[in-house]
């Protein structure tokens, strides 16, 4: 499943217990909400710009976003 058809709870669940490389600070959590968020956000914006057919109740979450 695409992180555009997935509601917001969705991903988080996705992603709980993994881990991103941090460079040479090494790992960190992926747990940072308004990262979640935005990545998600950003991720359906992108899917209805390139006409992606986005999933009724994952649009539910962004009633801001529209089709145009």
């Amino acid at each position: 499943m695409e992180l555009w058809q997935m509601t917001l709870n969705e991903y988080r669940q996705s992603l709980k217990g993994q881990r991103v490389d941090r460079g040479e600070k090494g790992f960190r959590y992926y747990n940072r909400e308004g990262q979640i968020q935005a990545n998600h956000r950003n991720a359906i914006e992108l899917a209805l710009q390139l006409g992606r057919a986005i999933p009724p109740e994952v649009l539910k979450g962004y009633p801001h976003i529209t089709k145009h």
